[in-house]
């Protein structure tokens, strides 16, 4: 992928929409994820890519390396390779790069709640984001379905549905 006079190195995994994108954290590579992939592709469509800097995309001398940069990394990424919808997973010092371009895409972005522990529990909160598309919500819908949950979805709000409903009940128990 190419970021203006720079080369992103990129690797794709085949698989089906929506595209899982693993990014690495500091001072890693795209080679962090060797053992995750695997087990995600297939069924997904996997993408890892190196920051520049980093692993083998370029090395520019006096490129400043900084979050901001790290979104336009992201971006042409996501722009050159055509995706639509994608599920980021970022891994430490990656977190501020991911969140400032789901800032920057808020119809795309949608969140997912798991309750403790995750392997009892089946209810899983899909929460829609004020500019939350209804892709993005369907998508994480049919994703929990298959992870064998159920699905509901909820407005972003402090303790999302559940929590709400719940903690009233537990200050009347305490009473």
């Amino acid at each position: 992928v190419q970021r203006n006079q720079h080369r992103i190195s990129v690797r794709e995994y085949s698989g089906a929409a929506p595209t899982i994108i693993l990014m690495h954290g500091f001072p890693d590579n795209l080679h962090l994820s060797d053992r995750l992939v695997p087990h995600l592709s297939p069924p997904r469509r996997v993408v890892v890519f190196d920051f520049l800097g980093w692993g083998a995309s370029d090395k520019p001398a006096g490129y400043p390396y900084t979050a901001n940069n790290q979104v336009g990394d992201l971006d042409a990424v996501i722009t050159q390779l055509r995706l639509q919808q994608v599920t980021l997973v970022a891994h430490d010092a990656s977190g501020p790069p991911a969140i400032d371009w789901a800032l920057s895409q808020p119809e795309r972005v949608a969140g997912l709640h798991f309750f403790n522990p995750v392997h009892k529990m089946h209810l899983v909160e899909v929460v829609r984001a004020p500019g939350t598309g209804d892709a993005a919500v369907a998508t994480l819908v049919e994703l929990v379905r298959r992870l064998g949950k159920v699905p509901v979805v909820v407005a972003d709000s402090p303790g999302f549905l559940v929590n709400r409903i719940l903690f009233p009940y537990l200050d009347e128990a305490v009473r």
